[in-house]
């Protein structure tokens, strides 16, 4: 595979423009069509339409760029569509959930691995200057935030309209990192404020896998790693982030009903609020079910199920709700490959992951992961499915190639 870390190189322009529009376009079209749509009631067919038409284009012209002796990527992509073209033989019951409408490019599986994180692995690939890249990042977040921000103040508080919580807080959560990296690499206060901005936003529309996400990696960056800050400041930070706990668990009900109240009083339902109220924050009965249909599953054949093998056995286990994605990577994982290979991608990715993650030799690359890796792995402990999930293919690459320059630095 063909990773190129540290060498400058402005052949790479189209790469990082193309590799920012395809992780950001989709949060900037969906906050736009929220925005006229339920905030303003106008009328935006064709849109999205032309949103993805664009980003397919630019997906499929990077993959044409950056295959060419590219061999190692292009036998792992070849491996995966001929994973999903099993699937979709051996498995007629759920085609309709993995293939679908043969031309939507959005809630399509097939399609959306095929054509978006494929093409988006390529062209990852080929970057060359990864402070490049994550300048690009940053502009596109704060564009990203700034829509997020005025999307729930149109709809929530002008409109009186319900957001659909999931989708605004995961297509906000990444740009809210990259505002928050920008302000750890640069220490201008724009990027603090507008980082802040998108978690309150975030808190208020209340996925509470988003927020978690966002909130182990604020610890894990601030506390336990962050190159700016020396070990004096490490300390007080972490002496206050004991303090702020001790004070949470001693007044918790007075601190969570007088955000509700004071949210209530201005229109405001959080879900995240709502499950601290209710005490179930962590607890979720459908997805209890689901790693009871994994045990089972994994027994009944302890080899695995192949691409998409967590949507059949959902389906033959006979869930109530049909087919669906097990909204945990680890489960996924090893229902997909098996209980005996699963644990082993399981090892490898981790592994592999804190050592990028802890690096201080690339600081770079370290930050265009620590930017990627609340939506596209945390996320995956609480939803989403790593078929779809761009971002995630994208840290897969990266991981790649930060391993293969530890190896040649070791020679």
């Amino acid at each position: 595979m063909r990773i190129y870390l540290h060498r400058k190189d402005e052949r790479n322009t189209f790469e990082i423009f193309a590799l920012c529009a395809l992780i950001f376009l989709p949060s900037i079209n969906n906050f736009i069509n929220s925005i006229l749509q339920l905030g303003m009631g106008m009328n935006t067919t064709g849109l999205t339409e032309t949103v993805y038409v664009f980003m397919l284009i630019l997906s499929l012209w990077g993959f044409l760029r950056n295959c060419i002796n590219n061999n190692k990527l292009l036998l792992f992509s070849g491996l995966l569509l001929v994973l999903m073209l099993v699937s979709y033989i051996i498995y007629p019951e759920i085609r309709p959930d993995i293939y679908g409408d043969p031309i939507d490019l959005i809630y399509n599986p097939i399609n959306v691995t095929t054509f978006f994180c494929i093409p988006m692995m390529f062209i990852a690939s080929s970057i060359q200057d990864y402070g490049k890249l994550f300048a690009g990042m940053l502009k596109w977040s704060v564009l990203t935030v700034i829509l997020g921000v005025i999307t729930l103040w149109q709809c929530v508080f002008v409109a009186g309209e319900t957001l659909q919580y999931m989708v605004f807080s995961y297509a906000i959560l990444t740009s809210i990192c990259v505002c928050f990296e920008g302000f750890f690499l640069e220490k201008k206060k724009r990027y603090l404020i507008c980082g802040i901005l998108g978690f309150i936003s975030m808190f208020m529309c209340g996925a509470r896998g988003a927020v978690l996400a966002f909130l182990i990696y604020i610890v894990l960056r601030v506390v336990f790693f962050n190159p700016t800050t020396n070990n004096g400041t490490r300390i007080t930070v972490l002496g206050i982030s004991i303090v702020v706990l001790i004070i949470t668990l001693l007044f918790y009900d007075n601190i969570v009903f007088g955000i509700d109240a004071l949210l209530d009083s201005i229109g405001i339902e959080s879900r995240f609020l709502e499950r601290l109220i209710e005490g179930s924050l962590l607890e979720d009965r459908s997805r209890s079910e689901l790693s009871s249909m994994f045990v089972e599953a994994i027994k009944h054949n302890p080899f695995g199920y192949g691409a998409f093998g967590d949507r059949y056995i959902t389906y033959a286990f006979g869930r109530a709700g049909g087919a669906t994605y097990l909204h945990n990577l680890f489960l996924e994982l090893i229902c997909d490959f098996g209980l005996f290979i699963g644990p082993i991608i399981i090892i490898v990715l981790i592994y592999n992951l804190f050592k990028s993650l802890f690096s201080k030799r690339d600081a770079a690359i370290t930050r265009v992961l620590w930017c990627l890796v609340p939506c596209g792995f945390i996320q995956l402990m609480f939803s989403g499915s790593f078929w779809t999930l761009k971002e995630f293919w994208v840290i897969i690459v990266i991981l790649y190639g930060s391993a293969k320059l530890r190896r040649e630095r070791e020679f």
